[in-house]
């Protein structure tokens, strides 16, 4: 199904909705600064999440001119990219907020994950062997290595929570918070990493049978 869509197209594919993602990111990060917090930066809201992810990827696609490196880009936008939509769309109060702006953002910000990651199975550029889901994993553990950083970085009383492992304080995550407060925090986040994996595995399996 390569043959259907070509490398450049679907660079320019991921580039524009990079641009689109970064945009209301930045629309959002104002509003949330100067509106809502006082002209106050509220770390929480940095953008370095499971969700954040696609964007700076679909920001980069225009230097993955290799098949092989474009391939496991589009891999992780369908594995994981699609995990993030599904599962914050399966509990949409986590995207309700007191405007509407933000919850509009919120909502379009999954739905696109969601298409970026249909896009990807569909078009044949993303892998579909095991092989391939094990080839993303050095990129996900990296992401999992920089959120530990940012949140050891912002201190203990700071609100940083990338990628919801914090050694701080439990997981604000359902079931994860219950896990982290009776078993440690140290557990609570393994489990919520494994659970990730676990996760994007099941999505791509999925995805191999869209095909």
């Amino acid at each position: 199904m390569i043959k259907k869509f070509s490398l450049h197209c679907i660079e320019k594919v991921l580039f524009f909705i990079g641009i689109f993602l970064l945009t209301s990111e930045i629309l959002k990060q104002l509003l949330l600064t100067f509106v809502m917090n006082n002209g106050h930066y509220n770390l929480w809201y940095f953008p370095f999440q499971l969700c954040s992810i696609p964007m700076y990827i679909c920001l980069a696609a225009p230097l993955l001119h290799s098949e092989k490196t474009l391939r496991r880009a589009a891999t992780f936008l369908q594995d994981f990219g699609l995990l993030g939509g599904i599962m914050a769309l399966a509990v949409p109060p986590g995207l309700m907020h007191p405007y509407w702006t933000m919850t509009l953002h919120g909502f379009l910000w999954h739905f696109t994950l969601l298409f970026l990651g249909l896009l990807s199975c569909m078009s044949g550029i993303a892998g579909h062997e095991r092989r391939d889901y094990m080839d993303i994993l050095p990129f996900f553990f990296l992401c999992c290595v920089i959120a530990w950083v940012i949140n050891i970085a912002a201190g203990p009383t700071a609100d940083a929570d990338m990628f919801y492992i914090s050694p701080f304080h439990p997981s604000s995550q359902a079931v994860f918070h219950e896990i982290a407060c009776a078993v440690g925090i140290f557990w609570g986040n393994l489990l919520y990493v494994v659970s990730m994996i676990v996760g994007g595995l099941l999505m791509h399996k999925i995805s191999s049978r869209l095909l």
